[in-house]
């Protein structure tokens, strides 16, 4: 795993559980209608959506780098089940148990159930909703891409999934569907778009990082490092607060979301090289061990905020809320969300894949 896109994950899976408390926890709780910084908040968070294009193009990029690693397409759905389905399955249980106990919180036990089998994006669930659409979106798209990989020649492989990808966003940026939950034809979630345009950019950008990195290195002398240096940090440092300015703070209301994505293929690209300041501080080893975490806080943020946090904290300590909203509604209850899920991933989450990558290695059938 590159350090820098380990901490950048972490990042973005914070941004999602900032954009969800004041995008929907926040306004639902109907306990803070008359708090300045929630009303002044709440109207510019809508473009945090996009994040997960973000994690899309990060998870095509690992599969690039990784299915040579996976002998066959069995192999390769055991491993991602493997990875996903722990996560998945604590976040659903939560969702059910929820539903029973909270009077402001409802969910349907059994299609939370059919979201066991990430069923939630890909047409055979009625009900798409909460977080956890983006874990199937993304079994179903890595799964279909690396069959794809492993049983077409490369050019005919490459040539499926560049048209995959670019009809995905045409048809997301066209129609407006970034973020939308809406079914096209009342067959195809527009999740699968997503999944689909977002894994096959990073299956690109993995193509052409293998490609830059197999070149010689270059012989640079102190005047040229310095040179590069400001280059690539220029870009990293432009790149990096505009995707926060505006994810967060919503300052760029432009209708075509892909610039987004454009902004973000250049950071990207640029913490791959490691050549300038925002890499390199993201490569620190502390920044770089969060990023093992961000799948749990994704998946754990809303039950934690609505199990945990609604009844035991915003509501009790409202007054308090309302004096201190910045340290109430934002540093304890992500702090609350970081430390439970750190908790659960060692906890529950580790000892479950394991517990699977056993049973799945006595099923000798599917090898």
């Amino acid at each position: 795993m590159i350090k820098s896109i380990n901490s950048l994950r972490f990042i973005l899976a914070l941004i999602i559980v900032y954009c969800h408390y004041f995008s929907y926890e926040l306004q639902k709780t109907n306990l803070f209608a008359d708090v300045e910084l929630v009303n002044r908040i709440h109207p510019k968070v809508s473009n945090a959506f996009l994040v997960v294009e973000m994690f899309f193009i990060i998870s095509g990029f690992f599969l690039y780098k990784t299915y040579k690693n996976h002998k066959n397409f069995i192999e390769f759905v055991k491993s991602k089940i493997t990875r996903l389905w722990p996560g998945l399955f604590i976040s659903t249980i939560s969702l059910i148990l929820l539903g029973w106990t909270s009077p402001i919180f409802q969910t349907n036990k059994y299609s939370e159930l059919l979201n066991l089998l990430f069923c939630q994006a890909n047409g055979l669930s009625l009900d798409w909703h909460f977080v956890n659409w983006y874990i199937s979106s993304l079994f179903w798209c890595s799964i279909f891409y690396f069959y794809i990989i492993k049983n077409f020649d490369k050019k005919i492989s490459n040539l499926i999934i560049a048209l995959f990808t670019f009809g995905s966003y045409v048809i997301l940026v066209q129609k407006g569907l970034f973020g939308a939950r809406i079914d096209l034809h009342g067959i195809f979630i527009n999740a699968m778009l997503r999944g689909f345009a977002g894994i096959g950019l990073g299956y690109f950008i993995g193509i052409l990082f293998e490609k830059y990195k197999g070149k010689p290195p270059e012989n640079l002398n102190k005047k040229e490092k310095v040179k590069q240096f400001v280059i690539y940090s220029t870009i990293e440092v432009y790149t990096f607060i505009f995707l926060i300015n505006n994810l967060i703070f919503h300052k760029l209301n432009y209708p075509n979301k892909f610039v987004y994505i454009v902004y973000f293929i250049a950071l990207f690209w640029c913490l791959l090289m490691d050549k300038g300041i925002i890499s390199r501080l993201l490569s620190l080893n502390f920044l770089s061990s969060t990023g093992k975490y961000s799948y749990t806080i994704y998946v754990l943020h809303e039950p934690i905020t609505w199990g945990l946090i609604t009844p035991f904290l915003w509501t009790p300590a409202a007054a308090i809320c309302h004096t201190h909203p910045a340290v109430m509604l934002i540093l304890i209850p992500i702090s609350i969300v970081i430390l439970i899920s750190v908790l659960v991933y060692k906890f529950l989450e580790t000892p479950l894949k394991s517990w699977l990558k056993q049973k799945f290695e006595g099923i000798k059938w599917l090898a």
